[in-house]
């Protein structure tokens, strides 16, 4: 699967929908690194926030288990350490039929930098 765009904007979502996020990497060989960091800010309704860090994410999922109505910011960080993994972060949402109508996959392989992904949900009433 190909990366997604660095800004995604995902609508109409539905309340009670999940939102979920993991992230992992590997050596050019397949072999799990844990030489990476990876973090998801997500700016909830009403302004409070949720914080995912990397014990968060690897192995993961994370996830905000009921959607309300309004709009959501994420802004997540890929960091690939010295050795130069690639670091993988998934995020999806999940319908209330079990359905995946938004799934997308950010990588990072250059050593020792960083890649930001910023994510916007729009949640509409029924």
């Amino acid at each position: 699967m190909a990366d997604c765009p660095e800004f995604v904007i995902w609508s109409p979502l539905k309340p009670g929908w999940k939102f979920f996020a993991e992230a992992s990497a590997a050596t050019s060989t397949g072999t799990a690194s844990n030489d990476f960091d990876a973090s998801v800010h997500v700016v909830q309704p009403g302004g409070s926030a949720a914080d995912w860090v990397k014990a968060d994410l690897d192995p993961g999922p994370k996830s905000i288990d009921s959607l309300v109505v309004g709009g959501y910011g994420a802004s997540a960080r890929l960091l690939s350490g010295p050795s130069g993994p690639t670091v993988t972060l998934r995020a999806w949402i999940v319908d209330s039929a079990g359905a995946k109508p938004f799934d997308c996959t950010w990588t990072n392989s250059a050593a020792g930098s960083e890649y930001h992904v910023s994510i916007v949900l729009v949640v509409k009433a029924r």
